[in-house]
């Protein structure tokens, strides 16, 4: 089987392709040699001969096979710097690294002096106070002086975050709405936390058909919201009821004067 190289244009066999199962045929359309050509993206220098040659591979130390045995016979003899022993390396393993080791053992011992003290990647940490637990931990100076607060986990992040960017704070916060436009819209300190806390309550589950599927839970107030000031954040004010569930409780019963009676008929109902 023969095919034509679209970059020289000579037929050449199929050997001389690589496969391509993404391809018709299962073969590239450049033949190796013009492949390999256009990757040649590099010009290094050999480090046996010296000359000047193009490669696809910027780490290519030696222009042919001819020059790379002739580099590794001109070993250097060099000594271990943990344990002195005498080993053997290539002018281009002595260049590319700043210390001889003789074993991984030797190696492993080098760095561990090497790592330490202000070289070491934890040196440059102290001790901070968690600003919501107290808790004392390490932290990056860096990212002390980075950020304004800090915390010793996700869970702690949250309530910080909760605290500092609510109300006021808030980037989304609308200075022009006044007092009742955020009470019906439920923009009040500690709802979104009451929300979350009834829907654990519940497991996530709709307390009424028993949809769990979520995305679709609203957090329902039993005595409703803007009738009951006090309870408007009482996690035993709420229960979880799905989008449907949540509607059909509404459409009986509307949203005034709502209470413990009512959904205790309408989940005997339709339960």
């Amino acid at each position: 089987m023969q095919k034509i190289c679209t970059a020289c244009g000579r037929i050449l066999d199929i050997s001389n392709f690589t496969k391509n199962r993404n391809l018709k045929d299962g073969y590239e359309n450049k033949c190796k040699e013009c492949r390999l050509k256009q990757r040649k993206k590099y010009i290094n220098t050999c480090i046996a001969c010296g000359n000047i040659f193009k490669t696809a591979y910027k780490s290519a130390e030696y222009c042919s096979a001819k020059c790379k045995p002739q580099c590794q016979n001109n070993k250097i003899k060099v000594q271990c710097d943990i344990c002195g022993k005498e080993i053997k390396k290539t002018p281009s393993q002595i260049k590319r690294s700043k210390f001889n080791y003789c074993s991984a053992k030797c190696k492993h011992k080098g760095q561990s002096f090497v790592i330490q003290g202000e070289n070491h990647p934890k040196y440059s940490q102290t001790e901070v106070r968690c600003d919501v637990c107290g808790k004392i931990f390490t932290r990056n100076i860096s990212e002390i002086e980075k950020y304004k607060h800090n915390y010793c986990s996700n869970k702690c992040r949250y309530k910080g975050f909760s605290k500092h960017y609510s109300g006021e704070n808030s980037p989304n916060y609308d200075h022009n709405k006044d007092e009742m436009d955020r009470i019906r819209n439920r923009n009040i300190e500690g709802y979104e936390e009451w929300r979350n806390n009834v829907f654990k309550k519940d497991d996530y589950t709709c307390q009424c058909c028993g949809d769990n599927k979520g995305g679709n839970l609203n957090a329902h107030h039993i005595f409703n919201y803007m009738e009951h000031k006090e309870l408007r954040t009482n996690i035993e004010n709420g229960i979880t009821l799905c989008d449907n569930c949540h509607k059909a409780f509404h459409d009986i019963y509307g949203y005034k004067g709502n209470n413990k009676m009512q959904l205790k008929i309408f989940l005997n109902n339709y339960k």
